[in-house]
């Protein structure tokens, strides 16, 4: 009996997920930013320019022809389970393309860096806000190319757990260099969203429920 008590407590904390909205438009095949919020230098271009896309023939980011190189894109997604005091998964997959250009005898470094916004308090997301909370993927904060031949897109896989279930979360890409007036270059393209909730079905409450009850008797019968 008591294995059986033991049992059933732990099957209990096995949740269910809930499956939330994904991105739009993450392979700019619409030849804009259909979805999307850009800022700074932002732009979607075909294959006219340093070839087609990872997947179709559009990409999103820029090219800094000595100019201003330092912009990006954000796009919010709603969650229909929150706000609610659980874990969400968030799972980023995408490509990305950098090509930095030789200067004075040195090679000057390019970034692109990803990251997933939300509420600190779950609810609809106000940037203005100071609870807009910014989490980066420590694993792309450092990505640095310095390009001496050809470069290739790169297919990327980023996870991050955030702590709640907030109502909305944003999907934010920013990219620049180190120099911003030399000539870089930028580019992402098919990039997808899996995020959900761990939420527990009703009948795993229940059975929580049931299996803390049966630990408390075991607990008093000792």
């Amino acid at each position: 009996m008591r294995r059986l008590l033991v049992t059933t407590s732990l099957f209990a904390m096995v949740a269910a997920p809930a499956l939330c909205a994904g991105l739009i438009n993450g392979g700019f095949e619409t030849g804009d930013f259909e979805g999307w919020t850009p800022f700074g230098s932002a732009e979607v271009r075909g294959s006219g320019d340093f070839g087609p896309g990872y997947e179709g023939d559009f990409k999103a980011g820029t090219q800094s022809n000595w100019g201003n190189f330092d912009g990006g894109i954000s796009q919010i997604m709603a969650n229909p389970e929150g706000p609610a005091p659980f874990p969400k998964i968030v799972t980023v997959t995408g490509a990305y393309y950098l090509h930095d250009r030789h200067s004075g005898g040195s090679w000057e470094n390019s970034y692109i860096q990803i990251g997933v916004d939300y509420m600190a308090d779950g609810g609809p997301i106000d940037p203005g806000s100071p609870a807009y909370m910014v989490h980066w993927f420590d694993a792309w904060v450092n990505i640095v190319t310095a390009n001496q031949g050809d470069v290739n897109w790169e297919p990327f896989e980023l996870q991050v757990v955030l702590p709640i279930c907030p109502e909305e979360i944003s999907l934010h890409v920013h990219w620049w260099a180190e120099d911003p007036t030399e000539w870089s270059i930028a580019y992402v393209d098919a990039l997808a969203v899996d995020h959900y909730c761990v939420i527990p079905e009703p009948g795993t409450m229940l059975l929580i429920g049931t299996g803390l009850l049966g630990l408390i008797g075991l607990g008093r019968k000792r």
